[in-house]
């Protein structure tokens, strides 16, 4: 089931048990951000492979769909151990094109409330995965929760970007292999510049 389907459940069996539901408190689909009680501590819902995997800034990680998870999804905040609401914070999302060797990749930029020109900038990009980092990097938004801003892009045929996703690594400029390489992958590049 995805969590779109879990809020009306989540509302019996909150409903069902001895601690009562926070009156403002209102069960539904979960979105991605950071939700915070306080200043000592948040919480960083990202997109997961099924449902939302959930980030705290103690390191304290698990998903939406794990039996006795530690948040349901409310409507502009977060449960969190069935009797704390946490309100989402308000942060600035940028979404942006931009061109790469022909391709239209996307990204993002997350800033925190307040941010400005003094504010830490991290470019955050993604490994070899083929899922797009949009919305699913935990890690960017354990930044933001801190007050660095981050930008975060798609990969080629990854995500909302644009393109054919590839591993062909041949594929770059020759400039970069070391010398003596022979084609057939990086590993054996770098084993030839080793020797």
């Amino acid at each position: 089931m995805t969590s779109s389907f879990l809020w009306p459940l989540l509302a019996v069996s909150f409903s069902a048990t001895a601690a009562p539901m926070p009156e403002e408190f209102s069960p539904a689909p979960c979105e991605t951000g950071i939700f915070r009680q306080d200043q000592t501590g948040f919480v960083a819902l990202t997109k997961g492979g099924k449902g939302y995997g959930y980030t705290f800034s103690d390191g304290t990680v698990g998903s939406t769909q794990d039996a006795g998870a530690l948040i349901a999804c409310g409507k502009d905040a977060v449960l969190v151990n069935g009797k704390e609401r946490w309100p989402k914070v308000a942060l600035v999302e940028t979404d942006t094109r931009f061109a790469s060797n022909g391709v239209m990749l996307a990204g993002r930029l997350l800033e925190a409330p307040g941010a400005g020109k003094e504010t830490p900038l991290v470019v955050y990009a993604h490994g070899s995965e083929s899922s797009g980092w949009i919305d699913r990097a935990r890690d960017s938004y354990q930044m933001v929760g801190r007050g660095v801003s981050v930008f975060v892009y798609d990969k080629r045929g990854t995500g909302l970007s644009e393109g054919e996703y590839t591993q062909i690594f041949r594929a770059w400029p020759m400039t970069w292999w070391p010398r003596r390489a022979k084609p057939g992958g990086w590993h054996k590049a770098a084993t030839a510049a080793l020797a």
